[in-house]
């Protein structure tokens, strides 16, 4: 909260309000308010791996499974904060496939949202690797 409200004010915006929410549980107060929604979701961190090499000793296979299963409840959450035509990115650090496309696959099979960008970053020449994918509501 602290870097998000510092860098807030160091670039002038006034229109963030920043607030503090297990995002694993719906906030019925924002349901269906938001035009854009950023769901940065935990993940493997296997995109960093250049920068957190601890990441490769510390995971396990049941890490994964349970690092997914958050995944696919927080995109089902924060898409229903979204308005009609509002959009959703969903973003990781990993370039994991279980992680990224897959989880966006099941949940476009049962929602009504559509892919409308997609992204595979691969970590290269010292940079990172992300998965971003942009998805409206139909």
């Amino acid at each position: 909260m602290d870097i998000i409200e510092s860098n807030c004010k160091r670039l002038g915006i006034t229109c963030v309000d920043a607030k503090v929410w297990d995002s694993m549980k719906v906030n019925e107060e924002y349901i269906g308010k938001a035009d854009k929604v950023l769901a940065d979701v935990p993940c493997s961190g296997l995109g960093v791996i250049g920068k957190k090499s601890d990441i490769k000793w510390h995971r396990t296979p049941e890490d994964l499974k349970e690092i997914i299963k958050m995944q696919d409840i927080i995109l089902e959450n924060a898409s229903k904060y979204l308005k009609h035509g509002g959009e959703l990115v969903y973003s990781t650090c990993t370039i994991n496939k279980q992680e990224n496309e897959e989880v966006v696959n099941r949940f476009i099979e049962k929602s009504n949202f559509k892919i409308t960008e997609e992204k595979t970053i691969m970590p290269y020449d010292g940079s990172d690797g992300f998965y971003i994918c942009k998805m409206t509501k139909e």
